[in-house]
Order: C-alpha cells, then structure tokens, then sequence
C-alpha cells in the first residue's frame, strides 16, 4: 500500500514567539534561506504514527515551498518520505473574481510519473477544501487512482451557504462560489470528516462515501502521573484556580475576546495561561490586550511546550477553555477530556458533540461572550462542570483511530480496482 498525502499550504516560516517548534531538517537554498520540515505537521504526524501501526506500507508527504528551488528529499528514520517541491501561484476563478493559489507543477509531474508506473494499490489524499491542489488534482487524477478527499478542520468550510445582499454583483458572486463548491463536493468518491455537523444531510455527498474518522491521540500518555497540587507546584503556582487555553495565538480562537471575558473577574484569585504561539501582530494584540485589561497578574503566555510540559499543564488545570470559531476537533479538547478535566468550549467540532452526547461540559455559543463570561462565573463560584465518566476512549485513541484509516484505504482501493474492471 502507497500512500500520498497532499500538503497544500505553504511552511509558515513567519511564525514567531517564545520556544516555537524547531524545525527536524533544513536545507539552504541558493539564496541562503532555510526550506525547513516540521515534526510538528499534519502530515508527517499521521504518516508516522501509520507506519508505527502499519510499517508494510509506504507513506509520503509531498509539499510546495516557495523557497524550494528544486525537489528536496527527507527519509525518517521510520521510512516516512518528505518531498518539498518548488512553488508558484497560479489564479482561480473563486466566483466572479480571480484569487492566487500555490502549486507546484513540479508535484504535478512526480504524481503522473508514479501514475504511469500503475501501482494498483496507490491511494493520493488530498484536502477537500477548495486548493488549487484539490481542483487541479481531482479533475486529472480522478481516473488513474483512488483519491480520498480529507477535512480535517470544521464542516463549514465544506459548503459555501448564499448569504443574502441587495448588492446584485455581491449576490451573483455568492452564487457562482456555491455552485463551484457544489460541483467540486459531487466529484468527491470517498470523503473523510472529523464531525458530523451538516455533511450527511447534505444533497452535495449523496453519491460520497463519508468516514467520519479524526487524528487520534495517545491516551496512555494523556492521564495524570501526579497530583493536581503537584503539578501546580512544579508550575510556581499556588492555590488560585488556574484556567488553560491551548490553541494557536490566532484571530480564529479569540484569544483577545477570551481575555476581554477574564477580566470581568480580575477581583478573583486564578491564573489563566495560555500555550503555543502565532502570527507576530496578533501576539503583539494580545499582550496589548493583556496591558489595557491589567491583566498581567492574571494571564501568562508560555509559549510553544513539550509534550512533558503540556501533559503537566493539563494534570494543574482546574479546567480547560476552548474559545474557537469554528473547530474540527480539537486534539487538545480531548486530551482534556481522556485526562478528566472540566471544559468550557465553544459549539464546534468533534469534541463538542461528545461533550453533548455525554451531557458533560459547559457548551457555548462560538461568539456568545455572556455565555463565556456566565460560564467563566460559575467555574470561579465552584458550581461543578460534568465530566465524561465513560471509558470512550476508542474514540480518540490512535490506535482506533489509524485502524479506521487503514480501513478506508483498503476500501478505496478495492472499489477503484473493481470499478476499472
């Protein structure tokens, strides 16, 4: 079995903040500049924990740099293959408009020299959002080899709803992008979602076989080594309850309305902290932010953690906050939740459906900030946030999770294979 999994943006090397990831493996292109690969990608996650489950098969992650003058080659150590291809913008028309996407049409040609060479058991995953990858791809490669179209973020992005507007340019446009995502959803074959919301009573993917199948995590590893006054200890915190936030420092997780809602209660003994890092202006918002609030005895932003590190932020926390717009999963809400921990979050993705499922959790409106702040309130008066209780563990484990990919590749290759006879 051949896989080969799609990355279809480019490495985020303006990325800054305290301790961000290092990368595995950097060339020097001829300009001097580094065209890097990180440990900490979608990609070489999944490919590497499949080949652990699975080391008979071949795993490869292609990407498009921009600072790659040519094809540069990595091979793990667990024979997971990482291939960074020059790339170039190239214009689609989203609507009435025209937008810039990057491609490679050096990835194009590696892909058609592998379909020439007819291996029966190659399956291409590609993004189903809409990429210059995925439109170019699936229309040129749908009928040399199976394609599974993955979306591992929320379900929204899958359908482009025609919002009403008087403005009549405004409308046909709206209407012209509905229908492009229309069509590019019925090419889709086999279609994996992290969450159920909206994608199986839609007309799109009546013709789409769906797996509904995330990212797993380590459950062995997710579970208290110490107690929470242990882990506080180790932290330099004391008595205060402490609240976490772990999510990328970006406009789409509210880290600025989050502390807006904080300091509502300012007068109460807590410290809030966040890890991971982001874009350098919106860093510099939050701690703005931070300042104008008086927050600073309150908040602390630590930075990119090890996995030691995250594991002792969970085992302190009294509980865990979640304040996304729109989410798929996320992997650190079930980390809260195989670890026991209280959560506050947002209405989207996998992990809310759960808590829903299991009446656990506080559950909010992603842009309600009385609903967070009422939440928020309750938390500091002691009034007790259900937790999962239920051994689900199958749910988030890898192990699960992999099983299930593997499964859905096997399938996509028999069908295609059938269908070709």
């Amino acid at each position: 079995m051949h896989i080969i999994f799609i990355i279809t943006f480019a490495p985020k090397y303006e990325f800054v903040g305290e301790n961000v990831p290092t990368p595995v493996h950097s060339w020097k292109n001829p300009k001097g500049e580094d065209v890097s690969i990180w440990n900490e990608d979608w990609g070489i996650i999944f490919g590497k924990k499949m080949l652990e489950q699975y080391p008979e098969m071949t795993f490869e992650v292609l990407r498009g740099d921009f600072r790659a003058d040519k094809r540069y080659d990595y091979e793990f150590d667990c024979g997971l293959l990482y291939k960074s291809f020059p790339a170039e913008n190239i214009m689609l028309k989203d609507g009435i408009k025209k937008h810039s996407y990057i491609y490679s049409s050096v990835m194009e040609s590696y892909i058609q020299r592998i379909v020439k060479e007819k291996n029966d058991d190659t399956v291409l995953l590609i993004p189903a959002e809409r990429t210059a990858y995925t439109v170019l791809f699936t229309e040129k490669f749908k009928s040399e080899l199976p394609i599974i179209h993955f979306h591992f973020t929320n379900n929204r992005g899958l359908f482009k709803k025609i919002e009403f507007t008087f403005n009549p340019v405004k409308l046909i446009h709206r209407y012209l992008v509905r229908r492009q995502r229309k069509a590019l959803n019925k090419k889709i074959e086999f279609l994996q979602v992290v969450h159920k919301e909206g994608v199986q009573a839609s007309d799109d993917f009546k013709d789409t076989e769906m797996c509904i199948v995330s990212f797993g995590i380590e459950t062995d590893y997710w579970t208290a080594v110490e107690s929470r006054e242990e882990a506080k200890k180790r932290l330099g915190l004391g008595n205060e309850k402490m609240i976490l936030f772990s999510s990328r420092l970006i406009k789409p997780y509210q880290i600025v309305e989050a502390i807006e809602v904080l300091s509502k209660f300012k007068d109460k003994q807590f410290t809030a902290i966040f890890t991971s890092y982001g874009d350098e202006d919106y860093v510099n918002e939050i701690k703005q932010k931070i300042k104008d609030t008086g927050m600073g005895n309150h908040i602390r932003l630590v930075g990119y953690v090890s996995r030691e590190e995250m594991r002792t932020y969970f085992t302190a926390c009294d509980v865990f906050m979640m304040t996304s717009i729109v989410n798929a999963g996320p992997a650190s809400t079930y980390k809260a939740i195989v670890m026991k921990r209280p959560v506050i979050t947002t209405d989207s993705g996998r992990a809310s459906e759960i808590l829903k499922e299991y009446n656990a959790g506080y559950i909010v409106p992603p842009k309600d900030y009385l609903a967070w702040e009422k939440s928020v309130e309750d938390f500091l008066n002691d009034k007790e946030i259900p937790i999962i209780e239920d051994d689900i563990m199958d749910e988030f484990s890898w192990e699960g999770s992999l099983r299930r990919w593997h499964e859905l590749f096997e399938h996509a290759i028999h069908k295609f294979s059938k269908n070709k006879i």
